[in-house]
């Protein structure tokens, strides 16, 4: 057995010729070929139909989300680049706004300013910190020594009681919230001056729960900042706008949300969304499931990354993959045609010709020149050429964080190890060894 497995392996090396122009191919070929040959033998399959038919699905795939995002857009309005409607006189109700910080993060200032700044008659801004030792905590109490017309309170939350320290921050705000509406917002976001009461003018609609804006990203001053942006920009914010365009559905992170009181009562309050890494995905989940209606604003919000780096960039987005594969199984799998680069290599790898490599080219092309658009599209400029390799690594980073996403449920978060358990629960011990302790409880009960 094996004098036959030396012979077999010393036969195909002997077929590798390694010469100056065709060594890695030859060499490919030489490792593929037997193995898409068994493939095809035991399975009576045409390895190389499938992986074609695989390659043009994904490219058609990939122009038809960028197709539906540009009709959404149409309906909506950019960050920067909109004409501005009045807004409509009447009675508005009150709204709390709910501004969990932590750290200086990029640009802190000037996003804590946009808040003050929002066109709404009767508003309350409720900040919050976990110490006073927290480097956040200087600068909002400079923001809102500038605006002594806009109620404004900044409270110390302490350590709190969620494993997620934006919830736990949250629910000390939302103690102190004066409205019946909550406008929950993240700290490293920008808002255009209409975003509130066009999200309030959606709320109001009968039986609503929830609105959520888009989220851009914008500001990048370092490559690692500048893949973070694109990311968000040409897979983010395309998959919520597409989304919206065919399902009528929201699937935003939770940037910017504006919810009622009612509704986060009957979902469960904090206790039940604290569960989750997941969070706004379950939020808008169980706001449906109560049978309320939720809408997309039309002002985009700004995720404003200046600065940052690639180990930053894998560390988020590797759980965000993960999230998908445990909440939206689904929207993963098709996430893994979003990046037909990826799935062309493959085919060209498979094909072992020609045509499969020049495939492979014109969805090099195809891929580069949609990211560069839609970059341009979603949030009104292009990306500094500087930066345009960032449009090679970032669906080759996305489509490894997704596979590795599918195996993976430890979690480094916010400083704690963890781990995600179904629908992205969070877990302080891998979920395993969950399954065996309470096994032996029930057992021993």
């Amino acid at each position: 057995m094996c004098a036959s497995i030396g012979r077999t392996a010393l036969a195909r090396g002997r077929t590798l010729r390694f010469s100056n122009s065709h060594t890695v191919f030859e060499s490919v070929a030489t490792r593929t070929g037997p193995l898409k040959a068994d493939l095809e033998d035991r399975l009576s399959i045409d390895a190389e139909k499938i992986s074609t038919w695989a390659s043009m699905g994904s490219i058609t795939f990939y122009l038809t989300l960028m197709a539906a995002c540009f009709l959404q857009l149409r309906r909506g309005r950019r960050f920067d680049t909109a004409a501005e409607p009045a807004m409509p006189p009447g009675e508005w109700p009150g709204v709390t706004i709910l501004k969990p910080c932590a750290g200086a993060d990029d640009e802190l200032e000037s996003c804590l300013e946009s808040y003050f700044t929002v066109q709404y008659p009767n508003v309350q801004l409720l900040f919050g910190v976990r110490s006073d030792k927290d480097p956040a905590f200087a600068v909002i109490e400079r923001v809102r020594a500038r605006h002594p017309e806009i109620e404004s309170e900044l409270l110390i939350t302490g350590e709190g009681r969620h494993v997620s320290p934006k919830i736990s921050q949250m629910e000390v705000l939302a103690a102190r919230a004066k409205h019946e509406l909550f406008w929950l917002s993240d700290s490293n976001t920008r808002v255009h001056p209409d975003t509130l009461w066009d999200m309030v003018s959606r709320i109001k609609q009968p039986n609503s729960g929830l609105v959520a804006s888009p989220i851009v990203g914008g500001g990048e001053l370092t490559a690692g900042a500048a893949l973070e942006n694109l990311q968000i920009n040409c897979y983010v914010a395309m998959s919520t706008y597409a989304i919206k365009f065919f399902m009528n559905r929201v699937a935003v992170p939770g940037k910017s949300m504006l919810i009622t009181r009612e509704a986060l009562t009957r979902v469960g309050n904090w206790d039940e969304i604290g569960q989750y890494f997941a969070d706004d995905e379950v939020l808008v989940t169980s706001i449906m499931d109560q049978g309320f209606r939720t809408h997309l604003g039309a002002f985009a919000v700004q995720n404003v990354n200046t600065s940052g780096d690639v180990k930053k960039f894998y560390h988020r987005h590797l759980r965000w993959a993960q999230i998908r594969w445990r909440v939206i199984i689904q929207g993963a799998i098709a996430e893994l045609f979003v990046a037909p680069l990826m799935v062309l290599l493959v085919n060209a790898v498979v094909m072992q010709s020609a045509k499969g490599w020049a495939m492979f080219a014109l969805g090099f092309g195809l891929q580069m020149s949609i990211d560069w658009l839609c970059q341009r599209l979603v949030r009104g400029r292009s990306l500094e050429w500087k930066y345009a390799w960032v449009l090679l690594a970032r669906p080759v980073l996305n489509f490894g964080l997704l596979v590795r996403g599918l195996f993976s449920g430890r979690v480094a978060w916010r400083g704690n190890h963890l781990w995600m358990g179904p629908r992205a629960r969070i877990l302080t011990e891998p979920p395993l060894r969950r399954s065996i302790r309470a096994l032996r409880t029930a057992l021993r009960g």
